[in-house]
């Protein structure tokens, strides 16, 4: 049986003719429930159109063949005496509405459906056994229905905040959705955070991971520790500067020979002071500018990238000025937004202002009246945290097996000191190159190089040599430099000829010349590409040795000397020095845009074309005037440096890294 709705259920009995009626003048409700005589009760499709299309109004009167209000409530008294009486129900409506713990909504329902009941309208035996079976099913379910209402929340129980601090109240949906919002933020701010024990992702290395790296890394501390023999072998990355330190997985040797290392650290890679001979700086109300004095004293620095609340320490001049400026500031396009003025404090801390990207600083080393030096500029940065950057793990490099090295290499300098017979001795050497081949005898600075590796080796093998070197000395023609500097390339026609082995040296100061790089053909496809109008047959090998050549750039000039060589020296051995690694110049670029790497990658592609060996200082040797250690101890000391100079070995550094080698080499080259 259907009994949803059956509370606000309307039934009405029409006869056909009715409810056609009612229906074609559009009075029918849509709601209620039309009875023909001759029809059943079908409650399962009651509410829709189609069933109650050709019923009768509410509002209608019938004949006798139907009964009448009175009658029907007559009938109706005497069908449910059985079930249930008036005042049994009032008696339980009035007990449950009086009840302090009935919920209202479930009384107003069950009072309705008894109104609905009571006043049921033209129904039939079979709406009576319906209706019947309705209020059974209530009686039978009487105490479930109790127990419902009476277990209900009262609507003014119900609390529609988070402030009320009451114990028997409860919360409304609507604050369940407000507690659900807050859960959702604080989830995501949880979610955001990391537990107090974690581990980090890739981006930084383990405690352990360190640890494990230094191991391998063979640098020293000097001061420190004067052991090197237990280091282990590193091969390092070479960098001219912090901006070509890009793999922060690997460490780099810097030009001052010490290992930089990513990590974190407040040290600042050193700041660049430039000697200024334009006057200084001063304020002008407006914005900065220069005087237009000359003067030696004045110092500025570069452009020194820096972080709000980071601070410089400046210890230089102490002058009371309006004007004159000791810091200025600059945004990230280097545009200038402030500066800090000169006052009497000649050392004071100064802080990185909001906004500032850059800084430059200025001191002015001189007496008021410029006759003396008063103090040296000092810049010391000093960062407020430690961040994560490149910077110098304050060791110098040195090979691992550096004094397995010297003791392999003092061993063969006695072996050849003590030899009495080997194949150099009465041997006649040819020598032209640049000062690190020529004798070099400064008395008035305590300089001697011993006559550079040319005498060394003579004194060593009994040989006899002619040194045509010159300091300052390049490859290329005069006519490409035009610089007045010895050129080895052109001075090949004024060797002697007598000579039993032929040695060359030199392009470092193409380099720091500038001399142009040029190109070489090292085969026949580079050939095609150089002479496209020639035929096939014309693109043959001997055009590889034969080809015109441009003695003003670097390639063509060496290329001439080996040319030259192997022509002219005929049966003679010839043979090729590359120079140590150099101070700045060993992977800085020059003006032109080269490093001396990229003139030493030419230089070994044209000795191996024309099959003429040579001796790789660069790789080989061991030595490095880039690294402080070095420099002490095998370069010719420099007065302005305060160290050896790292381009000029002195005597103990030709008879370890240079002699040695070549002897080695000039052995292995002369016929026998």
């Amino acid at each position: 049986m259907i009994t949803e709705n059956l509370s606000t259920l309307k039934i009405h009995k029409l006869t056909q003719a009715q409810y056609d009626t009612a229906l074609a003048n559009g009075n029918i409700d849509e709601n209620a429930l039309y009875l023909t005589p001759d029809e059943g009760i079908d409650l399962s499709g009651y509410a829709t159109t189609d069933q109650l299309n050709g019923k009768a109004d509410a509002e209608h009167t019938h004949d006798d063949r139907y009964y009448t209000e009175t009658e029907i409530d007559a009938r109706f008294q005497t069908e449910l005496s059985g079930l249930v009486t008036d005042a049994v129900a009032n008696n339980k409506i009035t007990t449950h509405n009086t009840s302090t713990e009935a919920h209202n909504d479930i009384r107003v329902l069950i009072d309705e459906l008894t109104t609905k009941l009571n006043n049921f309208l033209d129904v039939d035996e079979t709406t009576t056994d319906q209706l019947s079976e309705v209020l059974t099913l209530i009686e039978n379910n009487k105490g479930t229905l109790e127990s419902l209402t009476t277990s209900k929340v009262n609507v003014s129980d119900i609390v529609d905040n988070l402030t009320t601090a009451t114990k028997n109240q409860v919360l409304s949906a609507n604050q369940g959705v407000a507690i659900k919002s807050l859960i959702d933020d604080l989830q995501a701010v949880v979610d955001g955070k990391a537990p107090t024990v974690h581990t980090h992702h890739d981006l930084y290395y383990t405690k352990e991971e360190i640890d494990t790296e230094f191991a391998k890394v063979a640098y020293i501390d000097i001061e420190d520790s004067e052991d090197v023999a237990d280091q282990m072998q590193l091969k390092p990355e070479f960098a001219n500067n912090i901006n070509e330190c890009t793999d922060t997985t690997k460490l780099y040797v810097l030009p001052d020979g010490f290992i930089y290392a990513y990590m974190y650290s407040g040290a600042y890679p050193e700041i660049e002071i430039i000697e200024g001979g334009t006057g200084y700086w001063y304020w002008t109300g407006s914005g900065e500018a220069f005087y237009s004095l000359d003067t030696a004293y004045h110092k500025i620095t570069n452009y020194i990238p820096v972080t709000e609340g980071d601070s410089f320490h400046y210890k230089g001049q102490a002058i009371t000025t309006s004007t004159m400026i000791r810091a200025s500031w600059y945004d990230a396009n280097k545009t200038w937004i402030g500066y800090v003025l000169m006052d009497e404090n000649s050392e004071v801390t100064i802080t990185v202002p909001a906004g500032a990207k850059y800084a430059r600083f200025q001191s002015l080393r001189y007496t008021s009246d410029n006759s003396a030096v008063v103090l040296e500029v000092e810049w010391e940065y000093c960062a407020a945290s430690l961040i994560p950057q490149w910077a110098n793990t304050g060791h110098a490099f040195i090979p691992a097996d550096y004094e397995t090295q010297i003791l392999d290499l003092d061993s063969r300098v006695d072996e050849l000191e003590n030899s009495t017979s080997n194949i150099l001795k009465g041997k006649h050497i040819v020598y032209d190159g640049d000062s690190l081949c020529a004798r070099w005898v400064d008395a008035a600075n305590n300089i001697d190089n011993g006559g550079a590796y040319p005498q060394i080796i003579a004194d060593l093998t009994g040989c006899t040599f002619d040194n045509r070197a010159v300091g300052g000395g390049v490859i290329v023609s005069q006519a490409g430099i035009a610089n007045g500097r010895h050129s080895v390339v052109d001075t090949l026609v004024k060797l002697p000829t007598d000579g039993d082995l032929y040695c060359f040296e030199g392009g470092v100061n193409d380099y720091s010349s500038e001399s142009p790089i040029g190109i070489f053909y090292s085969n026949l496809e580079e050939l095609k590409a150089k002479f496209p109008e020639l035929p096939d047959n014309q693109i043959t090998e001997g055009l590889l040795y034969s080809y015109e050549l441009d003695t003003t750039t670097f390639c063509g000039a060496l290329e001439q000397i080996c040319r030259y060589s192997t022509e002219n020296f005929l049966g003679k051995p010839i043979c090729f020095i590359i120079v140590h690694k150099c101070p700045y110049c060993a992977y800085k670029k020059n003006d032109i845009g080269l490093t001396f790497a990229d003139y030493r990658e030419k230089m070994i592609g044209i000795l191996e074309k024309y099959g003429i060996p040579y001796y790789d200082a660069w790789k080989e040797s061991g030595l490095n005037g880039i690294n402080n250690v070095h420099r002490a101890n095998y370069f010719i000391f420099s007065e302005s440096q305060g160290t050896g100079d790292g381009w000029h070995p002195n005597i103990e550094g030709y008879k370890k890294y240079y002699a040695p080698q070549l002897i080695s080499l000039f052995e292995r080259i002369m016929p026998r």
